[in-house]
């Protein structure tokens, strides 16, 4: 009876090991491998919180010059003349703006420069002296370019998945790592779309204007890094908090 009892105690102690051991080797690889279930979980707890208890807003040295239905009103349908945005970038060098961030993409001329309306016209006789009027005028990227080197510019430019390269953005900052490459852990794109090069060589900064949505196309987090070929880049915010720094480096750890 006696060793009867004791490989009952013996057998207990077995299960004492084995089975926290296999929790253990559970639990580690829901950590490791992320299972969609539970992604889908840790996302649902996350929405829950920020309906229920949002993040109180603190007030930051931030403003934004919203394109909206008043202003659409004021200035005239969109996209504005090049001229009326050199116009606004002056206004906010005025007002002591640190930085300005341009999030969009001036990927083209503006169709309405001048020099454009020059060509849209064409060499008609009846327009001679329309054509002569207009190249009187300077262009309108042109003026926009020199606004924007009155204040701390940044342009944005967008990331694309396929090989598609209109031009490669200009990188206006420096990278060191500390430790690994980050290139490993980086959203990579292979293409871009970047700002027209008179425009992009005004700024003093240049940053990717894309999102990472999460797998149910939700977006809950902003990166500040991505990866465009073999170059870790900035996204346009982080751009923006350089350049107001007076920063040159990323150091990514």
């Amino acid at each position: 009876m006696i060793g009867r009892l004791f490989n009952r105690l013996r057998g207990r102690r077995w299960l004492e090991i084995v089975i926290p051991s296999l929790l253990l080797v559970a639990a580690v690889l829901i950590c490791t491998q992320q299972p969609t279930i539970l992604t889908h979980m840790q996302n649902l707890v996350w929405d829950s919180f920020q309906r229920n208890k949002p993040r109180i807003y603190q007030p930051l040295p931030v403003r934004i010059v919203d394109i909206d239905e008043d202003s659409l009103a004021r200035l005239g349908q969109w996209p504005w003349p090049r001229t009326e945005l050199a116009r606004l970038m002056d206004r906010l060098t005025e007002l002591g703006a640190a930085t300005v961030a341009l999030d969009i993409l001036f990927s083209e001329p503006d169709r309405i420069s001048p020099k454009n309306l020059q060509n849209f016209f064409g060499n008609d006789s009846n327009n001679t002296e329309l054509n002569d009027a207009l190249s009187l005028l300077p262009d309108s990227d042109a003026v926009l370019a020199e606004s924007m080197r009155q204040i701390p510019t940044v342009t944005a430019y967008a990331l694309l998945g396929d090989e598609r390269v209109t031009s490669s953005p200009a990188t206006k900052h420096g990278i060191a790592a500390a430790g690994d490459d980050p290139l490993i852990f980086l959203r990579n794109f292979p293409g871009a779309v970047s700002t027209l090069p008179v425009l992009e060589e005004a700024a003093v900064g240049n940053g990717a204007v894309n999102y990472v949505p999460d797998s149910d196309n939700v977006i809950r987090r902003a990166p500040m890094l991505l990866a465009h070929i073999k170059e870790t880049v900035p996204t346009l915010a982080m751009e923006a908090l350089r350049v107001a720094q007076g920063a040159s480096t990323y150091v990514v750890k």
